[in-house]
């Protein structure tokens, strides 16, 4: 049996419109998708490739535009797949005063289109969507582990008052309090070993190592 005197301690959403892809609408509403607006643009990207490349006799002029149909697609697969990040760049502006990345992606798309590349323009922007779309599922990740971690932690421990002990919930512990945890509990706290020996699975900190104390 040990005591210990305590040190104290200093959502990913998924939906049927992204699949099993991770999904921010439960934070960011409808642009949260994120997604739905890659799927869409890639496939914009794909068919106006294929009516340039493939189809030419399909690539029709509109003459209303001064543009063909594969122009036209590639101009949308740049506002449709950008349009997440574009409204983040322009709140970040609106609220911060401030020119993100975001907003320089939105110009950089932009010029593209006005200068009449298109093709490019819609890659740009795909490439740095997918970039975002990557490191939120990374931000996911990295939360539902940190909560599986919090899960795993006790929520009560047993302290040593007026000479008995008394178990409590973790969050009343008090610094400098002495608590009992016997063999095959889990430590619910930082502290510091004063009476007895054990040895601690830290396997859930480091990987697999078991200490000696």
């Amino acid at each position: 049996m040990n005591k210990f005197v305590v040190k104290p301690r200093g959502r990913s959403y998924r939906c049927r419109v992204c699949g099993p892809l991770v999904c921010r609408a439960d934070v960011e509403g409808f642009l949260g998708h994120i997604a739905f607006f890659i799927y869409v643009s890639i496939l914009l990207i794909v068919v106006a490739l294929i009516l340039e490349w493939f189809l030419p006799s399909m690539n029709v002029w509109l003459s209303l535009l001064g543009l063909d149909l594969s122009a036209l697609l590639l101009i949308m697969s740049v506002f449709i797949g950008g349009m997440r990040i574009f409204v983040k760049g322009f709140e970040e502006l609106l609220e911060h005063r401030e020119f993100d990345v975001d907003f320089l992606v939105f110009f950089a798309a932009v010029g593209g289109v006005l200068i009449g590349f298109y093709l490019e323009a819609a890659l740009v922007v795909n490439l740095f969507v997918i970039a975002d779309y990557l490191e939120t599922i990374a931000v996911a990740k990295a939360e539902n582990e940190i909560r599986s971690l919090i899960r795993y932690f006790p929520q009560k421990a047993r302290a040593i008052r007026n000479g008995a002990e008394v178990e409590v919930p973790v969050e009343t512990i008090k610094k400098g309090e002495l608590i009992v945890v016997r063999p095959g509990e889990r430590i619910p706290l930082d502290g510091i070993i004063v009476e007895g020996e054990a040895n601690i699975d830290q396997s859930i900190l480091t990987g697999g190592i078991i200490a000696s104390i």
